[in-house]
Order: C-alpha cells, then sequence, then structure tokens
C-alpha cells in the first residue's frame, strides 16, 4: 500500500515533512526551507499560528513524545530568514491577468502562487 505518514496526512497545507526534516536533521536548513515553500508559500507564519495537526498525528507520540514540528518549522524559517537568499519561483507563470485576493488566507494565496500559477497582490500590504 502506498499511504502517507500520518503526519504528512494530517498537515492541511500537504507538506512532506520527513523531506524537511532530513535536511534540518543534517543542518541544510536552507534545502529544508526550499522543500518547506514548494508546498507552503508561509512558512514562517505557520512556524508560529498553525494549529498543527501534524504533532497529533505524529507517530513518534507512540514512543514518548510527538515531533514538534511548528517548532522546528519555525527555527528553520527564523535560520534562513536572517541570510539573504535567491527567491524561490512559483508554478509557471502563466498569462493570466493577476489575481487580486480579498481577505484571501493561507488557501487563497497558496492556490493562487502555486496551483493557478497567477502572479498575487494582497490588498492592504501593497503585496509580497
Amino acid at each position: 500500500m502506498d499511504l502517507l505518514p500520518p503526519c504528512n496526512d494530517a498537515c492541511p497545507a500537504g507538506e512532506n515533512i520527513q523531506a524537511w526534516l532530513a535536511h534540518a536533521q543534517a543542518g541544510d536548513y536552507e534545502a529544508a526551507w526550499r522543500e518547506l515553500v514548494s508546498n507552503n508559500p508561509l512558512p514562517a507564519v505557520h512556524g508560529r499560528v498553525c494549529y498543527h495537526p501534524c504533532e497529533d498525528a505524529c507517530n513518534r507520540g507512540l514512543v514518548d513524545e510527538p515531533i514538534n514540528i511548528r517548532a522546528l518549522k519555525r527555527f528553520i524559517t527564523d535560520q534562513v530568514y536572517a541570510e539573504p537568499r535567491q527567491p524561490v519561483e512559483s508554478a509557471a507563470v502563466t498569462k493570466k491577468k493577476p489575481v487580486a485576493i480579498i481577505g484571501a488566507g493561507f488557501t487563497g494565496l497558496t492556490a493562487a502562487h502555486y496551483r493557478l500559477g497567477h502572479s498575487w497582490l494582497q490588498l492592504g500590504t501593497g503585496g509580497p
């Protein structure tokens, strides 16, 4: 059977948690961050406000304690954002007109940026 690990399955952002944790464990925070943003355009925000259902589903909790995934995500993004870096490209940008996301949350921004290939401007912030 081809099943997702419980933590990945529980992640609302669809992150490959094992992949970015492996990079972080190796000390390659840039690679961990790049893996994070491949599915989640706002990992620093999620590292602070996510309700972390992945931790409730973590297999490690059956042995001792679940991995503190949210705190690790916050640590990784803090480490990477402290240094200059190259931007991550979105999905192939289409020739469609940009979309305005009014009152958008994580889902709307993710869909526009990664899935549909739109550039985006979040009103009230001046955009990314």
